[in-house]
This record gives C-alpha cells, structure tokens and sequence, in this order.
C-alpha cells in the first residue's frame, strides 16, 4: 500500500486509519467514533484493570484518555503534531459505565493549536454521591477535563506504507498473571500470626512491595516502584509493542500514564488515601525508542494541611528528560487498607 495523503482522505477513511494503527484503539478498547475537522470523539467501556486500588477509574487513564483524543482532534488538519503542555482537573470518581472523551479545537495558529477535552461517564455509576444506588441516577457525569497545546510540525500526516507494522502485537501483553489472594482478609490492627503490618506500620521495602500488588499496571503494564521513602519514589516502565505508534515510538499518553501514578504514590507514604485535584504536563521531547526502557523520580514539593504539591519527571535511558509533571493532591483522612496478606504461589 502507497503511502497516502492523510489530509485528502475522507472522514471514515480517517477515522479507520486512527483505529487501526492506534494500539489504544486495537489493544485497550479506546476508539474514535466521530470525527471532523476539530473535533474528535472516543469511547471506551470501564473494565476492571482501569481501576485504581480504590476501585475508581485511575487518574493515569483519565490523563491518557484526554491526551489520546486531543491528540486525534488536533491531526484531524492532516498535520503531524507534537504535544507540549497539559493541564487537567480531576473532577468526579466513577467506577462503571461507558466513558466518552469529546475534545474540540479552541485555537490554532500556524504554528500551534491548542484542544480542549471532558471526558464525561453515562450510567449509574458514581462513588462520590448517593445517586449511584438511587433509581434517580444522573445518566452522565463529568470525570475530568484538561487542555492540550500542541506544536504543529511541518509535515503532513500520512498512512503509514506497510498496512500492519510487523512489531505490531495481535493481543495486549499482560506482564503477569494477578496474585490470589484468600477469600478473607484480616482488619488493620487485628493480631494475625503471620500477617505482615498494615500499610501505615509498614517498613519501606514493605510499602514499595504494597504498593506494586496494589496498582493495576504492575500487573498489565509492568508499571514498577523500585524505590520508595518518605515523600520520594522512583519507578521503571520498559517499552514493549502495544506502547508504541506506527513507527515503533513510544506514544506520548504513556509518559502521563507513567507520570500519574509516580508522583501519585509518594504522597501516599503518610499510610492515608489522597486524590489529584489538578495537574499539569510539560514534554520536552516525548519520543522513546522500542525496547527501551523508562525512568521515572518523583517528590514533595510543599505541603498544607489537607493539600500537598508533588512534582516528578520521566527520562530514557540516555538519561534524557521526556517529561515532567506538577500535581495538587487532596490528602484524605482515610487509613490505606491494602490486603496484608501475601499472594499465594499456586
């Protein structure tokens, strides 16, 4: 297949392009279902391993979900594009239902373009209000919004010329199988023989191994702490085919995926829960080879009664900075209740 003028296709033939070559779209069950010019719409149905360890739809997927369709509106020129900056606020927790990411062109010049994105959830299905076991359940919520500036490239974007890359995965890679664990679970405090301490009483290597059982991508992505203290994290994310686009380079989504919950889990180390209020994304040059391997360091910044401000970076493994990221957390007054007992080897 000749390499095609992705500006003079017409829409459907756009969109199927968008779906076929976006391992999103093929691997994760995000796709494109409208699309024009400015504007791009995904859906994407809630499964269990979007959820965070509270059971709500992880911050990093909200993040990612508003990166992906900002980034499919602001190519919908036909020009190749390179992200720049997000800033995003985080507004309800939702656990089910069917998510539906709309993102519309506020600005754009010859040179820049910027995208507004909501991501909103239909059904009953929220965790902050007593409508979601009501029969007057609200049929659509906001989950967050953001926006996205991008810088427009010179060149235009084109189908690539082989129709299904080689490096391309025909199913998602799972890093490995999820622990099982015993049907009953000790309390907090409660004194168990052989039980480790709950998360707060918890030594550091402890809380490192709590956290990597408790996060969803541990065990998908291969999303990984490797170190943990007070106030300070670092973790690693090798690159494997489904993170990658058409060309084999990493796909700047997962530089937020990886940034959310990095500068996330530090300000957990207190042994309380916390939620993003707000964040923001800077990229410096968000482009990672296959096979390579991600860094990421994250720390306390300052904090104030119930709010704290954490900031981290992701880096290749030339050391470059990719990425780095500011986050307002909300520190909530609920103890961290990870299961205390250990996965058994079955």
């Amino acid at each position: 297949m000749e390499k095609q003028n992705f500006a003079q296709a017409d829409w459907p033939q756009k969109m199927q392009y968008l779906n076929d070559y976006d391992n999103f779209a093929r691997l994760y069950g995000m796709r494109l279902v409208e699309y024009s010019l400015g504007y791009a719409c995904l859906e994407m149905p809630m499964r269990p391993d979007f959820l965070n360890s509270q059971l709500r739809l992880h911050g990093s997927w909200q993040a990612a979900l508003i990166m992906i369709c900002a980034g499919k509106a602001a190519r919908s020129q036909g020009r190749e594009v390179r992200p720049c900056k997000l800033n995003m606020n985080y507004h309800h927790g939702v656990r089910e239902g069917l998510l539906r990411v709309i993102a519309r062109q506020k600005f754009a010049s010859d040179n820049w373009l910027t995208c507004d994105v909501e991501i909103h959830c239909q059904g009953d299905h929220s965790v902050n209000g007593d409508h979601a076991v009501s029969q007057q359940a609200a049929a659509d919520i906001l989950v967050a919004s953001g926006r996205v500036d991008f810088l427009l490239l010179d060149y235009e974007l084109e189908f690539p010329a082989e129709p299904n890359p080689k490096f391309f995965p025909a199913e998602r890679r799972i890093a490995r199988p999820r622990p099982v664990y015993p049907e009953s679970r000790a309390g907090l405090y409660d004194d168990v023989p052989g039980l480790r301490p709950c998360f707060k009483q918890a030594d550091w290597p402890t809380k490192m191994a709590y956290m990597n059982e408790n996060e969803n991508m541990y065990y998908s992505e291969d999303l990984r702490m490797t170190e943990y203290g007070p106030g300070y994290g670092r973790a690693e994310l090798d690159i494997w085919p489904q993170h990658v686009d058409a060309w084999g380079l990493l796909d700047p989504a997962w530089l937020v995926i990886v940034l959310d919950p990095l500068i996330g889990k530090p300000s957990l180390h207190t042994g309380n829960f916390c939620v993003t209020a707000q964040s923001s994304i800077t990229f410096f040059e968000p482009r990672a080879a296959l096979g390579g391997r991600l860094h990421g360091q994250a720390e306390k910044v300052s904090q104030e009664g119930h709010f704290a401000v954490y900031a981290g970076s992701v880096y290749d493994e030339q050391g470059r900075e990719l990425a780095c990221g500011v986050c307002t957390m909300y520190l909530r007054d609920t103890e961290i209740n990870f299961r205390r007992e250990l996965p058994l080897n079955l």
